[in-house]
């Protein structure tokens, strides 16, 4: 029975490292100062399987001037353990943006951003697989595959909510230091 016991402890201990993160609820990034003048806050919805990111961006450096928010929502599966995180692949039924500020409007229009001239203030707009400068957004029903990690008070990343590559050899191999959300 002596030599049972450390046995099954080790095994636990082995089993609990595997286990996939906790992701369940609502968790949010704090207001992430980008380079030049913008900002962003990104919130996510996560509830068994299912993912609603919405990053909100920002004219100025601390988050007051809501400029545009992005809206991805869809599927995730939660796969195998790579190093100290595991893999994490994002199907999207939705790409949207919503333009917020009067200004941004008009420059997306004069600039034909994602491809459209005419944007609308707060009209939610598809831009699945659009280049909205300078991202190229992901596509709707197609695999992206990142990295996650969670201890269950913050979530990381390797790159969402940036479109994750599509091919799983370009998965990224280190979590994104700019972005970590709080469980809520």
């Amino acid at each position: 029975m002596k030599t049972i016991f450390p046995a099954v402890l080790i095994m636990l201990i082995e089993m609990s490292a595997f286990a996939e993160p906790s992701m369940g609820g609502l968790w949010k990034s704090e207001c992430i100062p980008l380079p030049k003048r913008h900002s962003i806050i990104s919130t996510l919805d996560i509830s068994n399987s299912h993912l609603k990111s919405s990053t909100r961006l920002f004219a100025d450096s601390a988050c007051v001037t809501l400029n545009l928010t992005i809206i991805y929502d869809g599927s995730f599966r939660i796969g195998n353990k790579s190093g100290a995180n595991f893999d994490f692949d994002f199907v999207p039924n939705v790409v949207s943006f919503q333009l917020q500020n009067l200004d941004v409007v008009r420059y997306y229009n004069t600039t034909a951003s994602c491809g459209f001239t005419n944007w609308k203030l707060n009209e939610v707009r598809n831009v699945s697989g659009k280049f909205c400068s300078p991202v190229q957004m992901p596509s709707v029903g197609v695999l992206g595959y990142d990295i996650v990690n969670s201890n269950g008070i913050s979530l990381q990343f390797g790159l969402f909510p940036q479109a994750s590559p599509t091919n799983p050899a370009n998965r990224p191999s280190k979590l994104s230091s700019a972005i970590q959300f709080f469980h809520q």
